[in-house]
C-alpha cells in the first residue's frame, strides 16, 4: 500500500512508498522538534509513551526522540511491516507536526534516491 500525499511539497504525482527512510535517517531525526501544540495534545491524550521522548528546552522548544538525555538516531515509533520492505508509523494519528509536514520544501530521502537513479 502506498500513500498519495496531498498538500505537501512533494513532486507532482509523488506517492509515498513507506520506505521509512525519513524515520530512520539519523541526521534528520536529530533535528526534530515538537510544537507546543503537539506537547499539549499528547498531554491531553495522556500519551506518556510519546512524552517520555520529549525534552523541553524552553516553553516553546521541545526536542523530539530524546530519552535519558540521549537523542535517538531513529524514530522510536516506526515499525517495519513483517515480511515487507515497508514501514508504518505507530503514532500516525497523533504524530508531530514536523512529521505531518515532511519533507518541508525539500525532496524526501526516497525521492532524492529515485531522482539520482534517473
Amino acid at each position: 500500500m502506498s500513500i498519495k500525499v496531498k498538500g505537501n511539497p512533494f513532486p507532482e504525482g509523488y506517492t509515498c512508498i513507506r520506505c521509512g527512510k525519513c524515520c530512520l535517517y539519523r541526521h534528520f531525526m536529530m533535528t526534530l522538534s515538537a510544537t507546543s501544540e503537539d506537547v499539549s495534545r499528547w498531554k491531553r491524550e495522556e500519551r506518556y509513551d510519546i512524552l517520555k521522548y520529549v525534552s523541553t528546552i524552553s516553553p516553546d522548544v521541545h526536542d523530539l526522540w530524546v530519552k535519558n538525555g540521549e537523542e535517538s538516531h531513529r524514530c522510536p515509533f516506526v515499525r517495519k511491516d513483517r515480511g515487507k520492505p515497508t514501514y508504518r508509523c505507530g503514532i500516525y494519528e497523533t504524530r508531530p507536526e514536523v512529521c505531518k509536514g515532511y519533507p518541508h520544501g525539500k525532496k524526501c530521502l526516497n525521492w532524492q534516491n529515485l531522482d539520482e537513479e534517473r
